[in-house]
């Protein structure tokens, strides 16, 4: 396994400024997935199925002084069914060293959100790829955290699509395939007062 990388955060110039990665591997194994072969080709992780924690890695958040935007878990759901709580705890005890920084949760299963309680700098967040997913909010709507959506791949039309429960929207086409006119017409579709399209 190749560890002198991702046993630093990355850098980005998008929606966040460092990508932190405690876990790397997931389970959902979604047909879109741009982190699965981004991963394993950079020798990171043998097999992405079987998620891994990172000990190693805890500390990193705590050494950069200049508070910045950190995306919590770009390789791996943190809240799989499959993660161990003390995976997840661990990595909470490590935001709450790091009080200078934002950090954002994304998932894909939002019930494990109320299992735990959060520091104010962090937003848990939701991928709601297309409308028929907005049932994932429902499960985020309750607790008390800032709240992020994430429309990545931008899969469907979000015209009258009601994200206001939400403090913080981003959206972004598929990896690796070309933007349609379609795709096109959805992004403006996409409505919310704090919204950042994704570029690449």
């Amino acid at each position: 396994m190749n560890l002198h990388k991702i046993s630093k955060m990355l850098k980005s110039l998008g929606w966040y400024q460092y990508a932190w990665n405690p876990v790397i591997g997931c389970k959902h194994d979604c047909s879109y997935c741009y982190a699965k072969p981004f991963a394993t080709r950079r020798g990171w992780i043998k097999d992405y199925n079987e998620p891994i924690l990172l000990p190693e890695t805890l500390g990193e958040p705590a050494k950069l002084k200049r508070p910045a935007v950190i995306f919590v878990c770009a390789f791996a759901d943190l809240f799989g069914s499959w993660v161990p709580r003390e995976w997840i705890e661990k990595v909470l005890e490590a935001i709450k060293e790091a009080p200078q920084h934002t950090f954002v949760f994304l998932t894909k299963s939002p019930k494990r959100y109320s299992e735990f309680t959060y520091p104010e700098n962090v937003y848990i967040g939701v991928t709601i790829e297309s409308p028929d997913k907005m049932c994932r909010a429902e499960d985020i709507q309750n607790i008390k955290a800032k709240k992020f959506c994430s429309i990545e791949p931008i899969l469907g039309d979000f015209s009258g699509v009601n994200l206001s429960m939400f403090d913080w929207v981003v959206s972004g086409y598929s990896i690796y395939t070309k933007r349609t006119i379609r795709e096109k017409l959805w992004m403006k579709s996409v409505k919310h007062k704090n919204f950042y399209e994704i570029v690449r």
